[in-house]
């Protein structure tokens, strides 16, 4: 094992290494439609949904539609209020993912409720929101191969549930006798289980989709360990330890396809190679150490075999996967509108995940 200081400038960039903005200029989300506290890209549509609330005080948001490409390139395409809950008085989104299957946006409302929209015009495929659990959630993560979601929860179970599309005949007037064709969407709990008792349970996932021909599994981060479940029976494979201070509580993992490699992001600004390969589960490979802060949120590029991380302060850094090293930083930054240190870090670990790990 060897322990990298890694440092911009040890290795040429390459040319998909350097970080900058996708435009020439700043896109600015106008005022009028306030402040933005989660996106997800759409590479299919080339639209970016995001979350946005009026002001920090008010209890309702917005869920828009934002185009990337194109004529309309930084224009709404349309809105869709997401309203508080009869036990939320001020509405609280816990993320955006883009659900590949269904060609839609699904978005979890605190504690555990799931709306699903369409991608062309936030239409609601589901009659009525979906509770997946009564406890607050804690993570969760989409498997669009096999149509499920996976969720974790504090009172430490964690579930996955599948999402399918019926095709019914029905009429369209209780009084017609007329019937016509209608998709229906249906959410069923396929498996629950529990990583723990009290005050553990899984604060992140990470799905291998078959990508080493080990089968479907999820790696869940529990305390300061990994947990490896079976996807099929949510059986334990395998147990690897980390750390149990809060200074390396896990934030984020990432698992590569090309390696059976294990990518980890902890509180105390590290980051750690894991082995998953047969027989040497648990093997550390390698640390990087390039941020000043705890990483928010961590992003693998497969194809140009890159490493995205994110921390709490808003540090970018982009690595070599290959030879790890320090391929180029940058420093995002938070809106000076939010009033208190609090809420500015906040509002960068809120944005983590779609700003370095955006969902297919």
């Amino acid at each position: 094992m060897t322990n990298r200081v890694a440092m911009a400038g040890e290795a040429p960039l390459k040319s998909f290494g350097t970080l900058k903005p996708m435009f020439g200029e700043p896109w600015i989300v106008p005022r009028t439609h306030g402040l933005v506290e989660l996106t997800c890209i759409c590479a299919k549509r080339q639209f970016v949904a995001t979350f946005l609330r009026p002001n920090p005080r008010t209890s309702n948001g917005e869920l828009a539609l934002w185009a990337l490409e194109g004529p309309r390139q930084g224009e709404m395409i349309c809105s869709r209020p997401i309203k508080s809950s009869p036990t939320d008085e001020s509405i609280t989104v816990h993320s955006i993912a883009y659900f590949e299957q269904l060609d839609a946006f699904c978005l979890i409302q605190n504690p555990a409720t799931l709306h699903v929209f369409s991608s062309r015009d936030l239409k609601p495929l589901l009659e009525v929101p979906y509770i997946l659990h009564n406890r607050q959630l804690t993570c969760w993560e989409v498997c669009n191969p096999m149509s499920e979601l996976i969720i974790g929860c504090f009172d430490s179970k964690v579930s996955i549930f599948n999402l399918r599309t019926d095709k019914v005949w029905k009429a369209d007037d209780p009084d017609s006798c007329v019937k016509f064709e209608f998709t229906e969407y249906r959410i069923t709990n396929r498996l629950s289980w529990s990583v723990g008792t009290g005050s553990i349970w899984a604060h992140s996932f990470c799905l291998d989709e078959n990508f080493h021909h080990q089968g479907f599994r999820a790696f869940a981060a529990v305390s300061g360990d990994v947990l490896a479940y079976d996807w099929a029976t949510g059986g334990l494979l395998f147990k690897m330890n980390y750390g149990t201070s809060m200074g390396s509580r896990i934030s984020a993992m990432q698992l590569r396809r090309d390696t059976p490699m294990l990518v980890i992001g902890c509180k105390d600004s590290k980051i750690t190679l894991f082995s998953v390969r047969q027989g040497s589960q648990g093997k550390v490979l390698d640390v990087l150490e390039g941020h000043d802060h705890g990483i928010a949120a961590l992003r693998l590029d497969h194809t140009n075999k890159v490493l995205f991380s994110l921390d709490s302060n808003g540090g970018l850094r982009c690595w070599d996967t290959e030879s790890r090293v320090l391929l180029s930083r940058a420093e995002l930054k938070v809106s000076d509108a939010l009033d208190d240190e609090e809420s500015k870090k906040e509002n960068i670990w809120r944005q983590a995940d779609a700003l370095a790990s955006p969902r297919r």
